[in-house]
């Protein structure tokens, strides 16, 4: 489970109930009459929640000098009464929290005089109560507090001599200030760190939920009874710390009906606050617009509702990006049979897993690179020392030469790095089993891919790899990172001319449904026939699951071929084509260019439901590509009338074309770079796109290559296509780049408009 999944549910417009006290919720308001109490408090605590979201992990431990840090963010800008407090400075005068008579129990004074005890200071704020607990009892303490209504506890503080009495007061010089408030403030870091480590040492041990909860419950209460910062401790503790606690050890956030009983009942009384708290946060996730603590959101006005949901776009943003994978370190050891040389932290997550040239922090890194790279007589210690400059987690490895480089680094020991990526890619998959859609065909499954990936997690999480990389490697690479909130996986897979790899390929990714896009004469030099294309796309229906289905262009120029091969690997396999005609269960009615807005009206019927939708791409195939990708939808059992809306802010990946608009004193400049698309097909859909441009300016082109590294009669007839392509456009000044493009030169109508070729694009 991630451990940000319930943070990642919670109603953003709703952030404030995790530190606004659930008593005052409906006299705030909700949030809005905490603000007023101190102005820059909202924003104050959002930005300390983001913060603990920039340092969520804490499998190396919890370190008191974060919670200095949180303290800082936590009151920075807040107006504040206190005048003696500055944010992240730590307490070094006396101070006092309230024991009330009518929530004080006697168990919590029972605790508090067991924990004072011995340590020869004062525990309360009284002239004839200020002695050590050891001179108390706390059954007449109680009575005394029931007489008076409420007496002061005094927060732990040293016993200080005369002179540093009077130094701290300012009655001495200013060098002895602040020697005797450096003195203060380091004595109560010692206490800090004491909490800290104690935390740090038991949550180890801890086995079970309860005995995780008691550990975690225990931190916020004894900072919150030291009191290290002259205010807003509770804010620190009780809010931010303790939902930093409970998340990470896979608890929800608590919602608090009073977040400063922690001061003022017994643990076990406290415990079972935090407890109704975590219930409750439970129930708020079925139903946020329930009330709680006499107050729903649905009573907010509108105009406070989305201040609070702009003052919280940060916070939103972070939660949302944080990532975890899927893979522990406890199922890297299972799946691997390795060895943890270093013993990895129990509560150790990765960002992903890096590889090759692909790593970010946060990574753990699998080093199967190494071996490439001694091949090549270059030395792998450099490239290993580059890769630890990030900030990587963890590092496999599979030579215990390298152990001397990373043995600062919880280390595991595998036979083979590879072998290793590759069984965690496929148990990840398996085990972690979300609806996989596998993605083929000659052009736009990029694309393709960036749309599903677009539109789908507007009403789930889908994961993809949104680059257009599709061999073995990455397609292991986009299965190993899933995420544990991952419902979709999104997998881009090419086929090459081995029939055992492509086989294997598309039985690793093992999908629920195959999707082909637009299959035509690619790869010639390696295919040699459009049969053999056909075969060579049909081959990941060999991975299918049983039940699976397959979503089939039916306007491509050979889907006869296509459907042949396909039956013939499995011959009861369903196979749901989209198109142009009444046979297709997705009809394209009518396609309109937007000149203006450069994208595509489209008219369809989606399964006997007509649909009328913009799709912001230039390119001829997208109204018929847009089409497939919502009828796949639907068949996934997903809103696919929302998804025709959510096309509206889709951002073209390179491989679909990229369009920019440059600003000159001359004049505009349309930029449409196609520079990702080497293909006959690809070639034959950017001139068709050009088309549709409607401008007054001139067309300056930069035309490259085929994808083709041999001369042959297939060369000569791509190239005498793209020259003809070039004649019919409205091209002025044609610049070539690529192998061949002297046939296309040779060819041209009006040479006038060839300017430079150049090798090197």
């Amino acid at each position: 489970m991630s451990k940000l999944k319930y943070l990642k549910q919670f109603d953003q417009s709703q952030y404030w109930r995790l530190f606004v006290d659930g008593r005052f919720q409906k006299k705030y308001d909700g949030w809005v009459g905490y603000e007023a109490g101190e102005r820059g408090s909202i924003q104050a605590l959002l930005n300390g929640f983001s913060f603990m979201i920039d340092n969520f992990d804490i499998s190396g431990g919890l370190k008191a000098t974060y919670l200095r840090e949180l303290h800082k963010i936590c009151l920075l800008n807040v107006e504040t009464n206190n005048l003696k407090s500055s944010p992240g400075d730590i307490r070094y005068l006396n101070s006092g929290l309230p024991f009330f008579a009518n929530t004080t129990t006697i168990e919590h004074l029972y605790e508090v005089f067991e924990m004072r005890s011995g340590d020869g200071t004062a525990i309360f704020n009284s002239k004839k109560w200020g002695k050590p607990a050891d001179e108390l009892d706390a059954d007449e303490i109680f009575k005394v507090m029931h007489k008076d209504k409420k007496i002061n506890y005094r927060n732990w503080y040293p016993n200080l001599d005369e002179r540093q009495k009077d130094a701290i007061l300012g009655k001495l010089s200013l060098h002895e200030f602040y020697d005797a408030k450096h003195t203060v403030q380091m004595m109560m870091v010692a206490k800090m760190e004491e909490i800290v480590h104690r935390y740090n040492e038991n949550i180890k041990l801890a086995r079970s939920n309860e005995e995780k909860l008691k550990v975690i419950a225990l931190v916020s209460r004894e900072m919150e009874l030291l009191h290290p910062f002259p205010d807003g401790n509770s804010r620190v503790f009780s809010c931010v710390t303790l939902n930093h606690l409970l998340s990470f050890n896979g608890f929800p956030p608590v919602l608090l009906e009073n977040p400063n009983n922690d001061n003022e009942i017994s643990f076990s009384q406290w415990m079972n606050q935090v407890k109704k708290g975590l219930d409750r946060t439970k129930e708020f996730l079925k139903d946020p617009t329930q009330s709680f603590f006499g107050y729903s959101i649905n009573d907010m006005r509108d105009e406070d509702k989305n201040k609070f949901i702009e003052m919280s776009k940060e916070l939103k943003s972070k939660i949302d990006s944080y990532k975890e994978i899927y893979l522990t370190p406890q199922k890297l050891k299972k799946y691997t049979n390795g060895k943890w040389i270093n013993n990895a932290p129990k509560n150790l997550t990765f960002t992903g897993v890096g590889t090759y040239g692909t790593y970010s922090d946060g990574n753990i890194y699998v080093t199967m690179s190494l071996t490439d790279i001694e091949a090549e007589k270059k030395d792998p210690i450099v490239a290993l020392q580059k890769v630890l400059k990030t900030n990587i987690k963890a590092i496999a490895i599979d030579d215990m030469k390298y152990f001397k480089y990373v043995k600062h680094l919880p280390v595991l020991l595998v036979d083979d790095c590879f072998k290793a990526f590759k069984e965690c890619s496929i148990k990840v998959r398996q085990d972690h089993n979300p609806f996989t859609l596998l993605i083929t065909g000659t052009e736009g499954k990029t694309g393709a891919k960036v749309q599903f990936h677009h539109l789908l997690n507007k009403q789930i999480k889908a994961h993809a790899v949104l680059n257009s990389a599709n061999t073995e490697v990455p397609v292991l690479r986009s299965l190993i990172n899933l995420e544990d909130d991952d419902v979709v996986e999104i997998n881009e897979v090419s086929v090459g001319s081995d029939e055992a790899y492509r086989v294997e390929r598309t039985m690793m990714v093992n999908p629920n449904l195959c999707f082909f896009t637009n299959i035509g004469p690619n790869h010639m030099d390696m295919h040699k026939t459009i049969d053999n294309i056909m075969d060579a796309k049909s081959s990941v229906v060999e991975g299918l699951r049983e039940g699976g289905k397959c979503i089939v262009n039916s306007h491509i120029e050979h889907y006869p071929k296509l459907l042949n091969a396909i039956y013939n690997r499995r011959a009861n396999v369903e196979i749901i084509s989209y198109g142009v005609s009444d046979k297709d269960k997705a009809k394209l009615i009518n396609q309109t260019f937007d000149s203006n807005r450069f994208g595509w009206h489209v008219e369809a019927n989606i399964d006997g439901e007509h649909i009328k939708y913009f799709v912001p791409m230039i390119q001829q195939h997208a109204p018929l590509a847009s089409l497939g990708v919502l009828l796949t939808i639907k068949e996934m059992g997903y809103d696919f009338k929302q998804a025709a809306r959510d096309y509206e802010g889709l951002e073209a990946y390179q491989t679909m074309g990229v369009l920019r608009h440059l600003h000159k004193k001359s004049g505009d400049i349309i930029f449409y770079d196609q520079s990702r698309r080497g293909g006959m097909h690809g070639m034959q859909s950017a001139f068709n796109d050009l088309k549709n441009f409607n401008i007054s300016g001139k067309v300056v082109a930069l035309v490259g290559g085929i994808s083709v590294k041999k001369d042959s009669d297939w060369t000569k007839e791509s190239h005498a296509e793209l020259t003809s392509m070039i004649n019919d456009s409205k091209i002025d000044k044609l610049y070539t780049t690529g192998n061949f493009m002297n046939y296309v030169v040779s060819g041209l109508n009006n040479k006038d408009i060839f300017i430079e070729h150049e090798d090197d694009i």
